[in-house]
């Protein structure tokens, strides 16, 4: 996924995604997109790898909203960009070596990185 620009392919740009993704949890509260969470990868059926840019370590988190409820979309996929990236390259992310055993943690700042957005009265 390119940063700034769209893909030859039509896939937008992350900045460009990540704006979107804002301005439409807004229109829609019950699927708020946190602040500071970039798309990265898009993996098809609306799931993406995103970086935390508000961690100091970069975590790569995995949106996965299929199962349709938002406090249970969001897992940490890897604690670390750079570990995520020496994955991606060699060939040992769980996309490449998942089995039946594999779960990932869910990402618990969820709901306090996405109170400030939520609507008040």
């Amino acid at each position: 996924m390119p940063l700034l620009d769209s893909s030859p392919a039509g896939e937008p740009a992350a900045v460009v995604q990540y704006l979107a993704n804002r301005d439409s949890g807004r229109k829609d509260p019950d699927w708020p997109w946190p602040e500071g969470i970039l798309p990265i990868s898009h993996w098809g059926c609306a799931m993406y790898a995103c970086v935390d840019c508000r961690s100091p370590q970069a975590t790569v988190l995995l949106f996965e909203p299929n199962p349709g409820d938002p406090d249970h979309a969001w897992f940490v996929d890897t604690p670390d960009l750079a570990d995520w990236l020496r994955a991606w390259v060699d060939g040992t992310g769980w996309y490449d070596v998942m089995d039946d055993e594999f779960q990932m943690p869910a990402w618990t700042d969820f709901r306090i990185r996405t109170a400030a957005q939520a609507p008040t009265s």
